[in-house]
């Protein structure tokens, strides 16, 4: 096996001769270290050989291997091929100390699972000081005691590094296998980069998973008895003014960056690493006052002041909003620079952001309580599609491996559209199931609403004021959503719509929890199998699933009215665009997406238009009469819908035709006849 070893090393190097034009210190090249790594093996070889031992199992080898001291690693890991090794991607293990080293593949675009966006490598210009960066971070690292760099890396474990993939729509997969991800100065970085810049071996960094999947309070067995979680380390929460300050810190940062969460009292603060917000603490303070990171870490933990604050998981809430991303890269940025006045700005933009985050939710919260308010003449719905991965049927809670991509296509795809009703003592769900034959989009949205609405109401009068809230998927703002709710206005049904879209990566609401209870009761279920396996045990099973906390009725969609073609010939011609309008409030700023439509009956004629804002929160309605006027006054002929009488959606001999049904069948009959 020597033999192997040194000809594959000697090979691999012959046959790449990759050595990037770099001199390393003292005149040495690649080849020269190549060489003594591979003189310190054979000598090693020797030893082995001159016990006469046969190493027959993996434990004798590792009994006699011969591990590096701290010096030799310092002078390992410091020295000018390891680190431009580092730089460019490669592996330096500790060849010369083991008796089958080998050399290990490049890290390219190729074999990169953390790819930047422009496709380069994870390890691409990773360090913003290049070379002397690296070598700074690693003569630190190298600095420490063996058990300090262990828990270092330790404390650096957080839910933002293991968690289960995405699901394609964005949501978190509750049933998915949880992957690791590590960073790197701010930056997703692949397993063997992190272990290159933190140079602590595979197999240690094993162990410490291995510890954090099990929830142990520390890298090691030996630091328990002193850790203060488990009751060992009294202290005086009144004098320490170390934890006072970090639960100061972080409640201060939940009030500015945080999003509130009535229904489970928590406040959620954006999906961030613990080094990084432990980095900004210091940064503002002087060296007197900073606090280790391992006692940040447990002050986190631990602190019953910090319980109900959260981070956000990076499948929701904030991970998907692109200004939450950019803010935090320009407050890190400008804490680099050490200026005050980009710190001050870059802190104020963000805070900025999450108070419009904030408002937009506050506004939707209103909305709510006043749907449940009995003496309000409201009602309040929002409606989402659950994640169509799990309505599968079969059912199963977690996909079947490698050969789920060749029996995917024979299981029936279906989806389901969540309408809530927002009441009191419970809120109200209607779930409508449909599959692949009926078509998707604004049509299921609209017929999700109607049959709500007809349910709810059957044999009253809706309210004065209808409140309705979705996300801003484009089959939800479009214009065929939009007339039909026009369309209860023009035929007296309702005298007021509102219709609101929280803003994009800070949709996650009670809407979304409802989905979340439905999966965790499938997830019960014995060998995750519904019994029958058919749409109807389906609904039967998800019904079962929501008895408790809400009124629900689940229902089959199997057929939906078009009403685009129906609707669409009565649009006013001079309405355009409607996912981006000139939001007056701000010129400078060019179109803006609107967040709020007001649907009602313009008082000089009756005749039904609609008003708009970007935000929930802003209190001028738009249009306005003079664009440039100071302050905007709401132009009262707003933006007229129809320019002719659309029909009465109760109206049976005046209803739309059925959508064609996407059938096997039917899509045959359509290629005959086109033949």
């Amino acid at each position: 096996m020597l033999v192997l070893a040194l000809v594959a090393m000697s090979f691999w190097y012959e046959l790449t001769g990759d050595t990037h034009g770099l001199v390393f210190e003292q005149g040495l090249t690649r080849e020269d270290h190549v060489a003594s790594a591979m003189e310190a093996a054979a000598a090693k070889a020797a030893a082995f050989a001159a016990t006469g031992a046969v190493l027959e199992r993996k434990e004798d080898k590792r009994a006699l291997r011969h591990h590096e001291t701290d010096d030799d690693k310092a002078q390992r890991t410091l020295s000018d091929v390891y680190i431009n090794a580092a730089l460019v991607g490669e592996h330096w293990t500790s060849a010369a100390y083991w008796s089958d080293a080998r050399p290990i593949p490049k890290h390219t675009r190729n074999n990169c699972n953390h790819s930047l966006p422009n496709g380069a490598p994870c390890h691409s210009n990773l360090w913003e000081d290049g070379k002397d960066g690296l070598r700074k971070h690693l003569e630190e690292f190298a600095a420490k005691k063996r058990k300090k760099r262990s828990q270092d890396i330790f404390d650096e474990f957080s839910p933002c590094s293991h968690f289960a993939p995405p699901l394609p729509d964005g949501r978190m997969d509750p049933s998915g296998k949880p992957d690791w991800h590590f960073f790197m100065n701010s930056r997703t970085v692949c397993q063997d980069v992190y272990v290159m810049n933190n140079p602590i071996g595979n197999s240690t960094l094993d162990a410490l998973k291995a510890r954090y999947i099990a929830n142990r309070p520390t890298a090691h067995n030996t630091s328990e008895p002193g850790w203060a979680p488990v009751g060992s380390i009294e202290y005086d929460p009144t004098n320490d003014w170390k934890r006072i300050s970090i639960i100061g810190w972080y409640q201060y940062y939940s009030k500015t960056c945080g999003d509130y969460m009535p229904d489970d009292d928590v406040t959620i603060i954006p999906a961030c690493e613990l080094k990084h917000e432990h980095d900004l603490f210091c940064a503002e303070r002087n060296p007197a006052e900073h606090v280790h990171y391992s006692y940040w870490v447990d002050t986190w933990n631990n602190a019953p002041e910090l319980a109900r604050i959260g981070h956000a998981r990076r499948t929701l809430n904030f991970q998907h909003c692109g200004l939450c991303v950019e803010w935090n890269a320009k407050v890190a940025a400008a804490y680099r620079t050490g200026d005050v006045a980009k710190i001050t700005e870059a802190k104020s933009g963000r805070s900025g952001h999450h108070s419009e985050a904030r408002g937009e939710r506050a506004c939707y919260y209103q909305r709510r309580e006043s749907g449940r308010d009995p003496l309000a003449d409201t009602a309040s719905i929002i409606l989402d599609k659950w994640d169509s991965a799990k309505c599968t049927v079969p059912y199963f809670a977690r996909k079947p491996a490698a050969w789920w991509n060749g029996v995917s296509k024979n299981v029936l795809a279906q989806h389901v559209l969540g309408v809530m009703v927002h009441a009191n003592p419970k809120n109200k769900v209607y779930l409508f199931t449909f599959n692949d034959s009926v078509a998707s989009g604004a049509n299921n949205n609209i017929e999700g609403i109607r049959r709500t609405l007809f349910a709810e109401y059957a044999g009253r009068c809706l309210p004065r004021t209808l409140y309705i809230q979705s996300d801003n998927a484009s089959d939800n703002k479009c214009w065929t959503v939009l007339l039909f709710l026009g369309m209860l206005v023009y035929h007296n049904y309702t005298v007021d719509i509102y219709f609101s879209f929280l803003l994009v990566g800070h949709t996650h609401e009670d809407i979304d929890a409802l989905f979340a209870v439905i999966s965790r009761h499938f997830r019960s279920i014995p060998n995750h199998s519904i019994s029958g396996k058919t749409p109807q045990s389906f609904q039967e099973e998800m019904s079962e699933s929501l008895t408790e906390k809400f009124v629900a009725d689940c229902q089959a969609m199997e057929w939906v009215l078009d009403w685009d073609a129906h609707l669409k010939p009565h649009k006013h011609p001079d309405t355009t665009g409607i996912g981006h309008v000139d939001i007056e409030a701000e010129p400078d700023e060019g179109a803006r997406s609107p967040h709020q439509f007001w649907i009602h009956r313009r008082e000089s004629d009756g005749a039904v238009v609609f008003h708009y804002k970007e935000l929930s929160a802003h209190t001028v309605w738009l249009p306005s009469i003079d664009p440039d006027a100071k302050p905007l006054v709401t132009n009262p002929e707003g933006i007229e819908l129809f320019d002719s009488k659309p029909i009465d959606p109760v109206d049976a001999t005046s209803m739309p035709a059925e959508v064609e049904l996407r059938t096997a069948e039917v899509q045959a009959a359509k290629k005959q006849n086109t033949l």
